[in-house]
């Protein structure tokens, strides 16, 4: 179709394509007005780990599955205070590219940032009662077990340096005793050591620290009010003249049928 042609097509149907344009300009206009403008507001948490086994570099990954589950959902609003009418913002959580940096973050208007603020840190404090931090028992437990590993390796070095060649040399009571104690300690710590490794909360033996405070951004994300409606615009006119085109086609066709007939 000549360039010219597709123009008179327009020119005829004008009434047509500026219905449509009209249309989707009053639409726009209106989408551009109302539509809030939405902000981010986030938080950074590190996963400081002290545990036993494989699992610390899981935990992260674990943390945040679990918040966009929504699982944790009741006891953050229970802890943010928002209440069984109140409306949690939907929480999300991305896990920084080979660290252990979890973001939490939400997307909400700006009358409602001072909620979404409200409920990352209930969030951030409902994972650290759900993920002990260092100062739990259970923590700690696991912290002096790794002492007591390093002390017995400590006596053990006193004992090789004191039994050169394999034999005792003169004074052997004291070295026996040494010994002895050293034998029994491994014995009590490997027994230990072993039922602590079979307790579930061992692999979360880990510190969740804030490292930033949630803070909302101060441009809003998305396409601002004038973007939405050229877009609206361009929507428009194409919409238009596709109309246009298909109206002019309809009537070629009910015209070549009259001319059969």
């Amino acid at each position: 179709m000549a360039i010219i042609n597709f123009f008179s097509i327009i020119w005829i149907r004008r009434k047509l394509f500026f219905s449509v344009f009209s249309a989707a300009l009053i639409a726009g206009l209106f989408v551009s007005i109302l539509t809030p403008k939405v902000y981010e507001v986030a938080m950074l948490a590190e996963v400081r780990s002290d545990t036993i086994g494989p699992f610390s570099t899981f935990v992260p990954w674990t943390i945040m599955q679990t918040l966009e589950s929504g699982s944790l959902n009741s006891k953050i609003i229970a802890k943010a205070g928002i209440g069984v009418t109140g409306r949690l913002p939907k929480l999300r959580a991305k896990v920084l590219h080979n660290t252990q940096l979890v973001k939490l973050y939400t997307f909400v208007p700006a009358s409602e940032i001072e909620t979404a603020v409200n409920a990352l840190l209930a969030a951030y404090e409902v994972i650290r009662d759900g993920f002990p931090a260092q100062s739990d028992a259970h923590s700690r437990k696991v912290s002096e077990m790794l002492q007591a590993a390093n002390r017995l390796n400590e006596s053990k070095k006193n004992i090789d340096l004191n039994m050169p060649g394999g034999r005792l040399p003169p004074g052997t009571e004291t070295l026996s005793r040494e010994l002895s104690d050293w034998v029994r300690g491994l014995s009590e710590m490997l027994s230990e050591y072993s039922e602590l490794l079979q307790e579930p909360r061992t692999r979360y033996a880990l510190g969740v620290n804030m490292v930033s405070p949630p803070e909302a951004e101060t441009t809003p994300i998305g396409a601002s009010p004038a973007q939405t409606f050229a877009a609206f615009v361009l929507l428009g006119f194409f919409a238009g003249c596709a109309v246009a085109l298909w109206a002019e086609d309809r009537a070629d066709i009910d015209k070549d049928g009259k001319g059969r007939s």
